[in-house]
């Protein structure tokens, strides 16, 4: 009952917010994939453990979930005031998964994290523009 309502969206929408852009598809669709191949695991195996393990089989879901926050803790980066080009630069700023982490830990002015997405909003706003004038002139 508690994994759909709080862990569920971590599979559809964290996936997709922290990857970066080249990534964002195939990491969105290897999630959805292992999030349905997991349910299915689960769906074999359960009646078979049941019988054989009685409660006892429900006391590993319990161990699963307790592992669940310090999983968290150690792989999942921060995103707390940080836009998806901060986001990116720093998956591509550092080499392994814990670098990301590490550096997702250290607080982020939110001034600068304004400025830094005003500026991107503008320079894609400019190379939409851009584009479309060239376009025209096509045309």
């Amino acid at each position: 009952m508690f994994v759909p309502i709080g862990f569920l969206g971590c599979n559809y929408l964290y996936v997709t917010e922290v990857a970066p852009t080249r990534l964002r598809m195939p990491m969105a669709s290897f999630s959805t994939a292992n999030h349905w191949l997991w349910n299915f695991a689960v769906l074999i195996i359960t009646p078979v453990a049941i019988e054989s393990l009685g409660y006892r089989y429900y006391t590993l879901y319990a161990i699963l979930g307790a592992c669940i926050p310090a999983m968290v803790i150690s792989s999942f980066p921060e995103t707390n005031s940080r836009s998806l080009e901060q986001m990116e630069t720093l998956f591509r700023d550092y080499d392994s998964m814990f670098g990301v982490v590490k550096a997702s830990l250290i607080p982020q002015d939110p001034e600068i994290s304004r400025l830094a997405e005003a500026t991107a909003r503008e320079e894609y706003d400019n190379k939409v523009f851009d584009e479309s004038e060239t376009i025209e002139k096509r045309a």
